[in-house]
């Protein structure tokens, strides 16, 4: 019995064969699958992660016994920590310009309370 080292079967395998060019494009197509798939829930993530922020600021107009200073260092807190998740891409820039929007306005209902 003969036994074929990897290197032997590439050299008797031509690289013209439909099967090799299947095999190829499946694992191709296999990988990009992939790829989107990590994409979407890194993006599901971070999408998530906005909206938790988002959530915490617009409670922040809820709380009617803490200074309007307080609530104003609160909000700023969170914009920092908003704008490193950022930096280190753990929410993506659409993201943070959804938090930016929700922070205007909660920044400005803080101001005229």
């Amino acid at each position: 019995m003969t036994r074929l080292n990897h290197q032997s079967l590439e050299a008797q395998t031509p690289q013209s064969e439909p099967w090799l060019f299947c095999i190829k494009k499946t694992t191709r197509e296999a990988i990009e699958r992939e790829k989107q798939l990590v994409e979407q829930q890194t993006e599901q993530k971070q999408r998530e992660l906005s909206a938790r922020y988002i959530k915490a600021i617009v409670e922040l107009l809820r709380d009617n016994k803490q200074s309007r200073d307080l609530l104003q260092q609160k909000i700023d807190k969170t914009l920092k920590e908003v704008a490193e998740k950022l930096i280190l891409e753990e929410i993506s820039q659409e993201s943070f310009r959804t938090f930016i929007e929700a922070y205007k306005t909660t920044r400005d209902a803080i101001e005229r309370n």
